[in-house]
């Protein structure tokens, strides 16, 4: 089952120092940090993963019932990643 949690933090880095931190738990698939839209709200981090055992733990979870995929884009992004 594929699940989203986001969890807020009060600093981008904190934010993103727990993105770093996740992205090593098992079933971990993507993930990112989200700017605050408005002034005093916190910086947010949302990630996907795949889930096959207990998620009774986490915080702002929602299941991903259908999801499409463009994988055109997902590789023309992930080569210009490569250059960074």
């Amino acid at each position: 089952m594929l699940i989203e949690t986001t969890q807020s933090f009060d600093t981008k880095e904190d934010a993103e120092d727990n993105l770093q931190g996740i992205k090593n738990l098992p079933g971990f698939l993507f993930g990112y940090v989200r700017q605050p839209s408005q002034p005093n709200q916190k910086y947010d981090i949302v990630h996907v993963f795949d889930c096959t055992g207990d998620t009774r733990n986490l915080r702002k979870q929602r299941a991903i019932t259908s999801y499409e995929l463009n994988e055109e884009a997902m590789y023309n992004f992930y080569r210009q990643l490569q250059h960074f």
